[in-house]
């Protein structure tokens, strides 16, 4: 057996606890009552059964999902990204927390396969060119 990694096994734990941390943060700063229209999904839950961190039986493969979009929505969004210079927003996660004055949503990377793996991950949804926004 190989010995464990020991800063990729505490980076995937730290990313773990600070992705749990940020889907507490979002429940949290909800207004009461709302309902969104794009669902807010908890990804990194290591008690059940589609755990997203597990020990692999010997021969057994990690299993990636698929977060490719097409050529056209990419280049949509490559073309919102170009239009403006700050990071984007998830525009499903502003506008759970717009009326919240505990938490700000927090700014994206510039990369379409990152926007593309929030929004599968996070929301279950495809990205499109409407995913994203820029906020003051």
């Amino acid at each position: 057996m190989a010995p464990l990694n020991r800063y990729l096994t505490y980076f995937q734990i730290s990313h773990v606890n600070d992705e749990q941390d940020w889907y507490s943060d979002m429940l949290y700063s909800t207004p009461r009552g709302y309902v969104p229209t794009t669902p807010l999904i908890d990804n990194h839950v290591l008690n059940d059964r589609e755990s997203c961190l597990k020990l692999l039986i010997g021969g057994e493969q990690a299993a990636f999902p698929d977060y490719s979009i097409p050529a056209s929505t990419a280049a949509e969004v490559v073309a919102k990204l170009e239009s403006d210079q700050r990071k984007p927003t998830c525009s499903a996660c502003h506008y759970m927390v717009r009326g919240s004055i505990r938490w700000t949503v927090r700014r994206m990377e510039r990369d379409v396969a990152h926007l593309a793996h929030h929004m599968k991950t996070r929301h279950d949804t495809v990205l499109t060119e409407s995913s994203i926004m820029f906020t003051p």
